[in-house]
């Protein structure tokens, strides 16, 4: 069960997201938009190559247009491709972050901390989801047919609670830039824990959730819904 209300935030947690959200990189990006910006990346490393290859290709086939010798071409081609690879880069990086920022300024403006409490059925971690990222991350049964994604740096000191993630807990995050602050157990017992077959889940083939996203499946079709999730994306 997961049920949702709000409180004042205090100056701490207004502070904490301050500071989020001054140091943005690549790293606090979600994962999705960390993976689109390193695409950004190589496309521009594609841009330099063909762009190269035009100019070269030009020289030599139309001396006259373009009289450079065929060495001058290529470094004018990786010159011009490189810039525009690197401003695109800029550009996607900047255009996330700006957007993220305005949501944090949103819920600075409103000054509420969502409340999130969770009555766990059982959870998984998965560490498909966790390879090259040092955040832990898992699924909780929140009800027969809804499993709750959580994934950050705020799960680091809460699993070395050992009752975590316990039969109730409570997550504590800011509604619109969905930072989640921190996850406290409110009982000793730890949920059920479950398993999910690493082999079926990749981030390759399956769409990975954003933090504390629901997600309706059940643990015997989490492998599909997140693959159909994943070619929905797609389209």
């Amino acid at each position: 069960m997961l049920e949702i209300s709000k409180r004042p935030a205090s100056e701490a947690e207004r502070t904490d997201l301050r500071k989020a959200t001054q140091g943005l990189s690549v790293g606090a990006l979600s994962l999705g938009a960390a993976i689109v910006t390193a695409l950004s990346a190589f496309g521009g490393l594609f841009v330099a190559v063909l762009t190269a290859t035009g100019v070269y290709a030009l020289s030599r086939w139309f001396p006259t247009v373009a009289p450079i010798n065929g060495i001058t071409a290529m470094w004018i081609g990786l010159g011009v491709g490189t810039f525009i690879g690197i401003s695109y880069f800029i550009w996607r990086l900047n255009k996330g972050q700006g957007q993220r920022r305005a949501l944090a300024q949103r819920d600075l403006a409103e000054n509420q901390i969502e409340v999130c409490r969770v009555t766990a059925g059982g959870f998984a971690r998965c560490p498909a989801f966790e390879a090259g990222d040092d955040w832990p991350a898992c699924f909780v049964e929140i009800s027969p047919h809804e499993l709750l994604y959580l994934q950050g740096r705020y799960l680091v000191d809460a699993f070395r609670d050992r009752s975590f993630p316990a039969s109730e807990f409570e997550l504590a995050r800011w509604p619109y830039s969905r930072i989640t602050l921190r996850a406290r157990s409110l009982s000793t017992s730890r949920a059920p824990e479950r398993r999910i077959v690493g082999d079926e889940i990749t981030d390759e083939e399956c769409y990975v959730p954003d933090d504390t996203q629901v997600i309706n499946a059940t643990w015997a079709n989490l492998p599909e819904v997140l693959r159909q999730l994943k070619s929905v994306k797609r389209k």
